[in-house]
């Protein structure tokens, strides 16, 4: 990553490094990048690692050409995994949903799963 900040920063073309991306895309990091490319004034993004980060630059550049109705931002994909994110339109994109019903807690993801939890939690 150092590299590659350094190598922009070398061409006056770096604008933030976001590290906020988990496993699986989260919702949550992809409307924390969105805001993070906002406050950059930045028009490119440059993704750096496996699936995750580079399906979540998708889903920004998506999410941002959604709300501004202009034209979609280049992406520059430097996978460092064999994932295929880099050759795909697509992107996965993890939504985390708890809800709590009857003394259980119902986590929506990846799966369904359920545990029960005490009544005072």
């Amino acid at each position: 990553m150092k590299k590659v900040e350094g190598i922009l920063r070398n061409r006056n073309a770096y604008g933030a490094t976001f590290y906020e991306i988990g496993e699986h895309s989260p919702i949550a990091g992809i409307r924390n990048g969105m805001q993070a490319f906002k406050d950059a004034k930045t028009d490119v993004i440059v993704s750096v690692g496996g699936g995750s980060p580079i399906d979540a630059s998708k889903a920004i550049i998506y999410n941002l050409q959604k709300e501004t109705g202009g034209p979609f931002l280049p992406q520059i994909a430097i996978p460092t995994t064999l994932s295929a994110a880099e050759y795909t339109v697509s992107a996965r994109i993890l939504m985390t949903i708890c809800l709590l019903l009857s003394g259980h807690r119902v986590r929506l993801g990846q799966g369904l799963q359920m545990t029960k939890v005490s009544r005072s939690a």
